[in-house]
């Protein structure tokens, strides 16, 4: 993973402008009029600096946020906290289930907190005790929409949240098992935070291509995880929040206004 601080201090100057270039191109080579984009942050729980800073940044710029909250690190305090500044914006955020205690149980293998090694039983009773918890707390502003933690999850997580009506799940792009088709996918394509790359040059070309892809199918979601920003990070994503809100190519929507899997 490259470190934050070394990932943004080499930001391009140029990088805006061919971002805009990828998307005029993308929109003038396809039949598409606009590219449908929304942003999903993960991990959240616990409000500190970064969360704040974060959710200022939304409002100041009124862009949709899918907050991916972590079901065993909401309190009452907790929340009273984070609804204390977010409800001054309420209808930007959709508030939604991100596993129960982001825990990972695999032994061997990618982790997850959903998969092969967990018994039927857990795996469902920690889904649904994470919504039930949400549910108490939030109230009305909770949106039955799942986001496994490391964005995997097995089959019968799948089948559990098709039973219980969930809206959708959210996972990375190309993700296995396959959802259901009761169970729409609103996946992500773009992750700001979390690159793999050693050289920080290599990881904004790459970033780029992603968004050129993202652009070219007509669908960009782009996946935050605060904790991990550097002052650098943020200052990327006002770039990046201003390109978005004045494009005239991009339809900028919220998760909870996804209507079906693309």
């Amino acid at each position: 993973m490259t470190a934050s601080i070394d990932w943004y201090l080499s930001f391009p100057s140029d990088f805006m402008n061919q971002l805009s270039y990828c998307l005029d191109r993308a929109v003038t080579k396809s039949s598409k009029s606009d590219v449908t984009l929304f942003f999903r942050a993960d991990d959240i729980g616990v409000p500190g600096r970064n969360f704040f800073r974060l959710l200022t940044l939304c409002m100041d710029f009124e862009v949709p946020m899918a907050f991916s909250m972590v079901p065993a690190w909401t309190t009452a305090a907790r929340w009273e906290k984070i609804y204390k500044t977010a409800k001054k914006k309420a209808n930007l955020w959709c508030w939604h289930q991100h596993g129960w205690r982001h825990a990972n149980h695999e032994l061997i293998g990618k982790k997850q907190e959903f998969g092969s090694s967990r018994s039927t039983e857990k795996l469902c009773n920690d889904i649904d005790r994470g919504r039930d918890k949400l549910e108490s707390l939030l109230g009305n502003d909770f949106f039955p929409l799942f986001t496994p933690p490391w964005n995997r999850c097995d089959q019968r997580t799948l089948s559990h949240l098709s039973r219980k009506k969930y809206y959708a799940v959210s996972r990375f792009t190309n993700s296995t098992p396959k959802s259901l088709y009761e169970l729409p996918d609103f996946f992500v394509n773009i992750d700001l935070h979390t690159r793999k790359e050693a050289d920080p040059a290599q990881a904004w070309n790459n970033l780029l291509d992603d968004f050129a892809s993202a652009f070219k199918y007509g669908y960009c979601g782009i996946m935050l995880h605060h904790q991990q920003m550097s002052a650098g990070a943020f200052s990327f994503l006002e770039l990046l929040f201003s390109f978005v809100v004045h494009s005239k190519h991009i339809r900028l929507t919220s998760m909870d206004n996804l209507k079906a899997s693309p």
